[in-house]
């Protein structure tokens, strides 16, 4: 099976230009293309694949499933190939659990009027069946690999202590990893089991990080020590590689999906005692403060009941 690229693409996009990113980042060379069910952009990668006229078999291409996939298999392999076909594929690479949540969890409202419908005793309930499908659709050919997303440890837990014996571990598990929310023990955790995390979101809020004055500063200071000409985004993406960190930015725009693709060749410049230096900024309260982190993720990880 092809392996999944350290520097990947996300694809959360409703915008009707988008095609012409995705276009864009295939021939800058991005190989990976993280898509969903619930996502817009569908069609529009469909079209760009085509357009850009890469091989299927250089593709790396994940999916992801809205919600817990239990109960009836015929139903999730019906929504599955559904999925395929919106996306003119025969299969996908890896295909995700997108949350720990019921289907209709709806990401436009508020997080905690919607973690009702993704609190712990519904997860404890639905995972066995859930995952038992997922290994299903592999077996049937809908997907190579199979893993998860938004899951954290109570989840993993979960799902790890309840699977049979002849079903497949996730072979990856994406979730919300930047500067300010480092996952430092949750990802060795992963790691040492042998599943990849994939970091969504991994510099959304750059900007939030460059309206703080010594937090640039900082940020500088030690960007210096790798390359003068690096930038913040390649600087911050370049640590998460480095750390073995699937990550998947997205752009609209072409310098800028240039800018981060060429993140790659600085990732062996990365020493230990930069990664180091960079725990200070764990829970930055100032960049949390101006609004620097994801909502829906901080409510699935502190999920308890």
């Amino acid at each position: 099976a092809m392996q999944v690229p350290l520097l990947g693409f996300g694809t959360m996009s409703d915008a009707p230009e988008f095609g012409a990113s995705v276009v864009s980042a295939l021939r800058v060379g991005y190989r990976h293309f993280d898509t969903a069910e619930e996502y817009g952009s569908k069609e529009r990668v469909k079209e760009a694949i085509v357009q850009a006229n890469v091989p299927r078999s250089e593709l790396f291409i994940t999916s992801k499933l809205k919600g817990l996939p239990c109960g009836d298999y015929e139903s999730v392999k019906a929504r599955t190939q559904k999925l395929l076909d919106d996306m003119g594929l025969q299969y996908v690479d890896l295909l995700l659990i997108h949350y720990p949540g019921s289907a209709d969890f709806d990401f436009e409202k508020a997080p905690e009027e919607e973690m009702k419908k993704a609190t712990l005793e519904y997860f404890k309930k639905s995972i066995k069946s859930a995952w038992h499908n997922m290994n299903q659709l592999k077996r049937d050919g809908f997907t190579k690999q199979i893993g998860v997303s938004n899951f954290y440890r109570q989840h993993m837990d979960e799902l790890l202590s309840n699977m049979e014996q002849n079903e497949d571990i996730p072979f990856a598990n994406e979730i919300y990893v930047d500067l300010v929310h480092q996952e430092e023990e949750y990802v060795q955790f992963l790691q040492e089991k042998n599943i990849k995390v994939i970091a969504y979101r991994p510099i959304a809020f750059m900007t939030v990080y460059s309206f703080l004055e010594d937090v640039m500063e900082s940020l500088q200071r030690i960007m210096k020590k790798v390359d003068e000409g690096i930038t913040t985004a390649q600087f911050l993406l370049a640590c998460l590689m480095k750390r073995g960190i699937h990550v998947i930015p997205k752009s609209t725009n072409d310098d800028r999906i240039k800018e981060n693709f060429e993140a790659l060749q600085y990732v062996d410049k990365i020493s230990d005692s930069v990664l180091e230096e960079l725990k200070s900024f764990e829970n930055h309260e100032m960049i949390c403060m101006y609004g620097g982190q994801d909502e829906f993720a901080t409510a699935f990880k502190n999920v308890t009941v």
